[in-house]
């Protein structure tokens, strides 16, 4: 099962959309079973329904001149 996590607490699955992009990333997560972690990706709040929801996007671009 696909666990997501913002600062080390799992956020309501209920309440998380991913954009077609960020569907196609999610493979290495869903085979190795990795939490997903939402420091790592770049998303953002909307609220639907009287619900706030997460709508993750992509992964965060890695800085490669650390």
């Amino acid at each position: 099962m696909l666990k997501i996590l913002s600062a080390n607490k799992e956020v309501i699955s209920a309440n998380i959309h991913f954009t077609a992009d960020a569907i196609i990333l999610l493979n290495n997560y869903i085979t190795n079973g990795k939490d997903i972690l939402l420091e790592e990706w770049e998303w953002y709040q909307e609220l639907r329904s009287g619900v706030m929801c997460y709508i993750i996007t992509n992964l965060k671009q890695q800085d490669s001149s650390l």
